[in-house]
Formats: structure tokens, sequence, C-alpha cells
């Protein structure tokens, strides 16, 4: 008979959050994870609602805020190397508000969270629909991040930003069924 020892450990990944992975050890050390308890975010509420509404996984918008700010709404970037600023919960570039018709200034500070969330989910819409064919999770993440275009076109993107992003996303996911659990 194959004995199987079941165990959790904390894991800190390097942003300094924690998840509680569970596994179960069968025989002689495969190891399988059945289930994860993440810590719950701030503004979980605000991002079920618009994710749902949008159509837009919560948990990549969880993913995105945890790494465009750490999840402050009142975060503002120094200048980007075009002289424009991000801001907000998910660090909305100044031009992007403006397209979708807000003030980047009123992104800013807790009445600006549903704001900020709702341009950010209409903006993953709207590049998931631009890239067609080649639309995955990740050039989604990546063409957030960068641009549509500089995928489509020259398939430049942040790897680091990519790989952070989907890091989170997998835990939350992975987390989704526990999402108020304390590690």
């Amino acid at each position: 008979m194959i004995q199987e020892t079941p165990f959790a450990r904390l894991v800190t990944t390097p942003e300094g959050d924690q998840a509680v992975i569970q596994f179960v050890v069968i025989g002689a050390g495969i190891a399988f994870v059945v289930g994860t308890q993440y810590r719950s975010t701030p503004f979980d509420h605000e991002f079920e609602e618009i994710g749902k509404r949008e159509a837009v996984e919560p948990d990549l918008l969880r993913a995105i805020a945890r790494h465009e700010s750490g999840f402050n709404p009142s975060a503002i970037s120094p200048k980007n190397s075009n002289g424009t600023r991000d801001y907000g919960l998910m660090q909305i570039n100044e031009a992007t508000a403006k397209t979708f018709g807000y003030a980047a200034t009123a992104l800013v500070g807790t009445t600006g969270v549903r704001s900020s969330i709702t341009i950010a989910a209409k903006l993953l819409k709207a590049v998931k629909s631009e890239l067609g064919s080649k639309a995955n999770i990740f050039t989604i993440i990546a063409a957030y991040n960068a641009g549509s275009g500089n995928i489509k076109q020259r398939g430049i993107f942040n790897q680091a930003y990519v790989g952070s992003v989907a890091l989170h996303l997998q835990l939350y996911a992975m987390g989704s069924l526990t999402k108020g659990a304390t590690a």
C-alpha cells in the first residue's frame, strides 16, 4: 500500500506575499498540490464585481494591481520615458485614462479605485480583442504593460513583468476558493 502524507508549507513570494500551499506526498517523494490559501487582498469586492461585469478574470486584475502598485491606490509613478505618468491602483497611464474619458488624477486614492479597476478591465478586454489569435494570458499581460502595438508588431515586452504578474495570477487562482483565508 502506498502511504499518503499530507503537509502544508507557508511560502513567501519575492514581493512579500504569503500563501499556504497544501501538498500530498505519495510514495517516494511524488508531491501534488492539493490546495492553496492565499491571503485576501484589499479591494477584493471591487475586483470581483468589476471583473465579472467586464468579463475579465478578477484574479488577473488582482495580480496586475499587486505588481503595479502593491495595492496602493495613491501610487503615482515617476515620469515614464515619454514624459507621462501612471496613476492609481492599476497604474493607468494618463494618456490611457484620457482615452477612457477620465482625468488621471481622478484615479488616485480610494475614491479612484473603482475607476482604475474599470479602466484596467476595459483595457484588458480591448487588448485581447486586438491581439486576436495571438492572445493568450502571457501576451495579454505583456500588452497591458507595453501596449498591444509593441506586442503585435515587434514582440517587445518586459519578461520580468509578465513573470511576476503570471506568478501572482497563478497563486490567486489556486486559492480562489479560499480567498478570505489567512496564512
